[in-house]
């Protein structure tokens, strides 16, 4: 019986490190569960915490989706003006007045090309008419002196005549009386 004791202790041994080792396994594989459970609540939280994340981010981008149809509609409708302005009776008649514009401004224009050219024409016939002035002038001036130079030479002829006269004067005044009385009809 010794023996069956040993061959039974030896199996319950055996037995008891299968359970143990068993055991272990089990042990390491309750923990690797905990640990996916713990990653798993993690995960969980940063899913929801991404889905909260993403519903903020979807209301906004709602909003941004309703403000930016709001400005597209009013861009259409802006370019729905623009279109009728630039084929509509408006831009006609901005047309119109700009080409009346553009005529009066080709008038003035053209009428102040005129008057310049008249301008051009009065100065050259002043400039003529000056030096024609001074032509005349010159003339005057040469006239003048001579007037002058012949003015003295008469005066100086007339001074000399004076004289000549008081002399002629002095002689018939020293002629006998008879004589003399002819001299006084003269009157000199």
């Amino acid at each position: 019986m010794a023996q069956d004791n040993t061959v039974e202790f030896e199996t319950v041994k055996r037995r008891f490190d299968e359970a143990t080792g068993a055991l272990d396994e089990l042990h390491g594989q309750l923990e690797k569960l905990a640990d996916a459970k713990e990653t798993q609540e993690r995960a969980s939280d940063a899913i929801s915490g991404a889905s909260d994340s993403l519903r903020g981010t979807s209301e906004t981008l709602a909003s941004f989706c309703d403000q930016l149809r709001s400005a597209l509609e009013k861009t259409q409708e802006a370019l729905q003006q623009a279109e009728n302005l630039a084929t509509g009776a408006e831009i006609t008649a901005i047309r119109t007045g700009v080409e009346g514009t553009q005529a009066q401004v080709d008038k003035l224009t053209q009428h102040a090309q005129t008057t310049d050219s008249r301008l051009t024409e009065l100065t050259d016939g002043q400039e003529a008419i000056r030096d024609q002035v001074g032509g005349i002038q010159a003339r005057i001036e040469g006239e003048l002196s001579e007037s002058r130079q012949a003015l003295d030479s008469t005066r100086s002829e007339l001074a000399a005549a004076k004289e000549l006269l008081t002399d002629v004067k002095g002689l018939v005044a020293g002629l006998p009386t008879r004589h003399r009385r002819k001299f006084d009809d003269l009157d000199l």
